[in-house]
């Protein structure tokens, strides 16, 4: 019997991807002749390592020594080739010709100022990052969760500051609201031929208050005119059956707004036929891809 072994993009997710499947496909004696057996040999011979300044959670520069890319790449894809073949998606009509042109060829950032309650609460995270900085060795070991949990609400208030506090402060300026805007001008937009829009987002509930941001989308989407069964929030626990019905509905123009998380929207999802516009709320502008 054969082993077929098959992955999207093992060059560019992570070197140790490559690697792995490296030791599956080739042979010892083979990587151990290349000097590629262990993955430290492997980085020393293909990888490019920088030490970069970057802005830490507590707002300060700190260098970090990452893997910054590939070296030998031409080398590096002959090893590849003698135990794979590659498919590009070009190469596969049924596939491309149903794959959109992104406008201007690249996703697009959009920008917004910092209003006033955001800076409110920014200034709280900052405050609470000091803090952290000024305790003791053993303090700071023992609260070591502070620094990940204070990033993690200032990305969650970034969105929308109701995620974050349990009060009802509608920001008519945040990421949330411009997302609204964004989806009904792509509902408006492409009504001739029932173009789509699909907005994803990890951080979309207070569980203390019970706000959500996919609920709150979509209300306020309905309250502009848009019929509540032509809007889809993907949740956890639905069957394969009912997502593919949804998929099958958003296909075909009978669902032109989609939300969802990674999970419920990001694995196994087949959208691609009516898809305008994919926005990511979690990105660190709401970052749009328009076709």
């Amino acid at each position: 019997r054969n082993v077929v072994m098959a992955t999207g993009t093992p060059i560019s997710n992570t070197a140790s991807e490559l690697w792995v499947f490296m030791k599956y496909l080739m042979s010892e004696a083979d990587m151990r002749r290349l000097g590629i057996y262990y993955f430290d040999d492997f980085v020393n011979n293909f990888g490019k390592i920088q030490t970069m300044l970057e802005f830490t959670t507590s707002g300060k520069f700190k260098a970090n020594t990452r893997f910054a890319g590939y070296d030998g790449l031409p080398e590096l894809i002959r090893i590849w080739s003698s135990v794979s073949d590659t498919v590009l998606t070009k190469e596969v009509g049924q596939v491309n010709d149903q794959i959109p042109e992104i406008e201007t060829r690249q996703d697009q950032d959009v920008f917004l100022d910092q209003t006033p309650i955001l800076h409110q609460y920014m200034n709280y995270v900052r405050s609470e990052l000091e803090k952290f900085e000024n305790m003791s060795g053993r303090e700071k070991r023992e609260k070591s969760y502070i620094p990940l949990k204070m990033f993690g609400k200032a990305r969650a208030a970034a969105i929308d500051v109701r995620l974050v506090i349990n009060q009802n402060i509608d920001d008519p300026h945040s990421k949330l609201n411009k997302a609204v805007d964004e989806l009904y001008r792509t509902y408006s937009e492409t009504k001739s031929y029932k173009g789509t829009a699909a907005l994803f987002c990890d951080k979309y509930q207070n569980k203390v208050s019970g706000f959500n941001v996919f609920e709150d989308i979509k209300a306020k989407l309905v309250a502009k005119g848009i019929p509540e069964d032509q809007i889809e929030i993907m949740r956890p626990g639905m069957t394969d059956k009912k997502k593919q019905a949804i998929f099958d509905k958003v296909n075909s123009g009978a669902i032109r707004i989609i939300m969802g998380t990674t999970p419920t929207l990001g694995v196994g999802v087949n959208i691609q036929r009516r898809l305008h516009t994919l926005i990511h709320l979690d990105a660190p502008q709401p970052v749009s891809y328009t076709h």
